[in-house]
């Protein structure tokens, strides 16, 4: 684990290895009209079937990485054999945002993958280093009644290897500048 504590996913499409949140959800979990951050650490051990591995989602469809209406996602892709961040935001005024990042991810080590909204740009985060930028997003993100889900979407893409310290920041854009994540988020 890289903190302490992690769970692990084996990247079984069928058996719904994810955890899902639906104790923990509420109307604008992942569903906000201002600055967010989603953030985690993740450990990715190999590929899944359909080369999407997702990290969090709430999104009614499970089907392929595409830009759907009433969705947020972040997952990592593999494009043409390299890892990259993959991110699927929708939101009410100027519709989807699907971009793969430029940025490689190395598998069987730890990575730190951070999507934030600040001042309606949106801003896909690895390690530290921008790795793709949104033009002007406005409105709020809209979300599905499903469940915010973990390590999966929707019964499938489930992600091989472990995801540890999973954050949601609603009214904070948390990083606008690169950064060096380095320590367990606080508590507060």
């Amino acid at each position: 684990s890289k903190f302490g504590g992690r769970s692990h996913y084996n990247g079984n499409q069928d058996s719904g290895t994810g955890l899902q949140l639906s104790a923990l959800t509420t109307p604008t979990l992942l569903a906000y009209n201002g600055d967010f951050t989603v953030e985690c650490w993740t450990y990715l051990t190999g590929d899944t079937e359909y080369s999407f591995n997702s990290i969090i989602s709430r999104t009614l469809t499970g089907d392929r990485p595409s830009p759907v209406s009433s969705s947020l996602e972040i997952g990592i892709y593999n494009i043409s054999g390299m890892f990259r961040p993959w991110c699927n935001v929708y939101n009410t005024s100027t519709g989807g945002f699907a971009p793969g990042g430029n940025l490689p991810i190395s598998i069987n080590t730890w990575n730190h993958i951070a999507l934030c909204r600040n001042n309606n740009v949106l801003r896909l985060w690895v390690n530290g280093a921008l790795s793709v930028t949104s033009g002007t997003i406005t409105g709020t993100v809209s979300i599905p009644s499903a469940t915010v889900q973990i390590g999966m979407t929707q019964n499938r893409h489930s992600f091989r290897g472990y995801i540890d310290d999973v954050r949601v920041i609603h009214g904070l854009g948390l990083y606008t500048a690169p950064f060096a994540p380095t320590a367990p988020f606080p508590n507060s």
